[in-house]
C-alpha cells in the first residue's frame, strides 16, 4: 500500500511531520529532530533517505508524543512540490 506524504512543518517538540495525502493522518520522527528553521528541503533531502524511520503521530499536527510503528505493508513516498 503506497501512501504519498507532504511536509507540513516543525512540531513543538522538533520534529518533522508530515501529512498523509490519501488519509487524514501524520507522520513524522521522534529520533531525528530539527530546529524551527530547517527548510522543507532539508527535512525531505534527510527522509528520502531515511523514509523507514517515520512513525505514526495521529489525526491531527503536534499530536501523539512518542509515535507508533506503520504497518509494515506502508510504503511511504515523499510529494516534493
Amino acid at each position: 500500500m503506497i501512501r504519498n506524504i507532504k511536509f507540513k512543518g516543525i512540531d513543538s517538540w522538533n520534529r518533522p511531520v508530515y501529512k498523509v495525502l490519501e488519509m487524514n493522518y501524520y507522520v513524522g520522527s521522534v529520533n531525528k529532530l530539527f530546529d524551527y528553521s530547517a527548510s522543507k528541503k532539508e527535512v525531505d533531502d534527510y527522509f528520502k533517505d531515511n523514509i523507514n524511520t517515520l512513525v505514526y503521530f495521529g489525526h491531527s499536527f503536534d499530536c501523539e508524543p512518542n509515535g507508533s510503528p506503520l504497518k509494515s505493508e506502508i510504503k511511504l513516498i515523499i510529494n516534493c512540490d
